[in-house]
């Protein structure tokens, strides 16, 4: 039941996302198959394709994606990793044992300081995209997460819905500035 709840917020808010992109010509989707589809061919043959892992660190995305940005005839991209986070997971946790919030995004952060997306999957750039139900836990997330590890701009919080379950999609979620420890917030679209 529990997996089923993760599941259906991952692809709500993929769909968000993604829905949202449709009614502008500037963006594109970049769904997970297609950025498989350029990656290295020991990636593209892994049974765990998303894995991203240094040492004895690793962390497999709840999704990933990417958005293709269109200004003056030029294209740029970002590529994201998604975490769905439906608040059943402690923020942190007082023993080793189980794993936290906190202590996943230490992961990302192990992987992206050593640009282990470059290698594994071909990718230029990935930003983490942490998406919880609750305005109150998001800010927790932020501040917990930013007196850990300062100034991080490549992780990125919001809130999806203010009712605490993200049942259909919102395209504010494109559109809607993401907040970052210790920097301004960011707009993913643009």
């Amino acid at each position: 039941h529990k997996q089923f709840e993760h599941a259906h917020m991952i692809c709500a808010v993929l769909a968000s996302i993604e829905l949202a992109t449709r009614d502008r010509s500037d963006i594109r989707f970049i769904p997970w198959p297609e950025m498989l589809a350029k990656a290295p061919e020991s990636t593209r043959q892994s049974a765990r394709p998303f894995l991203l892992s240094y040492g004895n660190e690793s962390v497999v995305p709840d999704a990933m994606f990417g958005l293709e940005y269109r200004h003056d005839g030029r294209k740029s991209f970002r590529f994201f990793a998604l975490e769905a986070d439906r608040g059943t997971m402690p923020i942190v946790r007082t023993s080793k044992q189980g794993t936290s919030v906190l202590a996943k995004l230490g992961a990302y952060q192990n992987v992206l300081t050593r640009e282990i997306h470059r290698s594994r999957l071909g990718i230029p750039n990935l930003l983490a995209l942490t998406v919880t139900t609750d305005q109150g836990r998001c800010a927790e997330l932020v501040r917990r997460f930013g007196e850990q590890a300062g100034e991080a701009p490549q992780f990125l919080f919001q809130a999806a819905a203010s009712s605490g379950v993200l049942v259909h999609p919102d395209a504010r979620l494109l559109a809607n500035p993401w907040d970052r420890p210790c920097l301004t917030p960011l707009r993913i679209d643009r």
